[in-house]
């Protein structure tokens, strides 16, 4: 008899979407084609760097023949004063999350018609509708990327460091993120297992999880195939990428560095030389990349949204993941290995992720003064880039495919 599994999503799984939503899409993928009984409940949020319209469409051409699903809207109430105030200081997670009593009935009675041996959750909003429903004879796994407590505190510092007049409103944002990190907490401790895509998230929950497994970040393979997997064969101009994807913490914190520190130096040293091209910024366009270009340098190339970034992987000689927040693998340091492509980090971004391994596959400095010594010496030629790019990429086959974490997330859920 096939085994019956519930996921809950909080977006539509897809195979040409953003990182996360490419790894549900190839976790839900594999449990299919496992011959599993597979059911899905999309809590719809609404919210989507895409059209929602064409995300439902193109999940019901792929999945409506296959499983039984039923999408449920979590619409986002418009805020208000009042209801922020109630949300602060109601005890109850389902106020936190804003859901409402018809989809936690809704969720019931779909559960009692697929009557599941074992539900994955994907996120806290069906963590929070879970809670409210009563479960016999029910294995429930958790997978998340974890809200590390640093990012609750750097979120704060950043805000107002940003912007000094937001500091009120930055202190009650700052209380919204410790209330909602004690529900994700308390609502995972109900689960019998966690997998977590980091350790620095799974070191949050280790006091009220008895079973977490970590899992490395993974992505797909974005080396195109014309290279036959063979990366020496690569020519990479003498070009700088630095990558804005969206106005979070980490890319604030890289914006920040990048003109403090970074700018200057290239500016005083290579503003007439020929030893670096460019400077390319990818990222839609946001007040980060607004603040590069006003720098005014001839060397930065604002290339807005880029449709096909695994081209700026191949083509260009050094990626800089700039952020010195303590942060998680950086998915980019992984689509950037992908390709073979040099990377050079803050140490914050590696304490956490052990395949990184300095001057082995990655270039990582202690401080932004160690930090223009790098890329000084990858733009004069005093290091053996191949031996790195050829590093980078097997640690990539290795440790970061795609395929490696769905096996390991497809066989903890069948051993839980």
């Amino acid at each position: 008899m096939r085994k019956k599994y519930l996921f809950l999503l909080e977006c539509f799984p897809l195979p040409d979407h953003e990182d996360w939503v490419q790894k549900n899409y190839h976790i839900v993928k594999k449990f299919i084609n496992k011959d599993n009984n597979i059911s899905i409940i999309i809590f719809n949020k609404g919210v989507s760097s895409r059209n929602l319209k064409d995300d439902r469409e193109k999940f019901i051409k792929i999945f409506s023949n296959k499983i039984h699903f039923k999408i449920l809207d979590v619409t986002q109430q418009k805020q208000n004063l009042l209801i922020n105030i109630f949300r602060l200081l109601s005890p109850r997670a389902i106020d936190h999350f804003k859901i409402k009593e018809n989809v936690i009935i809704s969720t019931k009675n779909f559960i009692k018609l697929c009557n599941p041996k074992k539900i994955i959750s994907f996120g806290n909003v069906a963590n929070a509708v879970l809670n409210n429903i009563k479960l016999k004879n029910t294995k429930k796994i958790f997978i998340t990327a974890g809200v590390p407590d640093q990012f609750v505190k750097s979120d704060l510092v950043d805000n107002i460091e940003s912007n000094p007049l937001m500091f009120f409103p930055s202190i009650i944002k700052y209380f919204f993120l410790q209330k909602e990190m004690f529900f994700i907490k308390k609502l995972a401790s109900d689960y019998d297992t966690l997998i977590c895509s980091d350790k620095l998230g799974a070191s949050y929950f280790k006091k009220v999880c008895n079973k977490i497994i970590v899992v490395n970040n993974a992505v797909n393979d974005w080396l195109p195939k014309r290279y036959k997997n063979d990366i020496k064969n690569i020519k990479r101009n003498k070009n700088i990428l630095f990558i804005l994807s969206g106005n979070t913490t980490p890319n604030r914190n890289a914006t920040k560095n990048f003109i403090k520190f970074i700018y200057p130096h290239l500016k005083k040293n290579y503003f007439k030389s020929n030893k670096i091209n460019q400077i390319r910024i990818v990222g839609a366009k946001s007040q980060l990349t607004k603040k590069i270009e006003d720098l005014k340098f001839n060397k930065i190339n604002c290339l807005g949204w880029v449709k096909d970034i695994s081209k700026e992987f191949c083509n260009n000689r050094l990626l800089i993941v700039a952020n010195d927040s303590l942060m998680h693998t950086r998915t980019r340091i992984a689509h950037s290995f992908s390709c073979g492509m040099p990377v050079l980090t803050h140490i914050a971004n590696t304490i956490y992720d052990k395949p990184l391994k300095k001057d082995y596959n990655i270039f990582v400095a202690k401080n932004f003064e160690e930090f223009n010594k790098q890329i000084d010496n990858v733009f004069n030629n005093k290091i053996d880039l191949l031996k790195i790019s050829k590093n980078a990429r097997n640690t990539f086959l290795q440790k970061y495919h795609i395929n490696n974490m769905v096996e390991k997330v497809y066989n903890s859920i069948k051993n839980t």
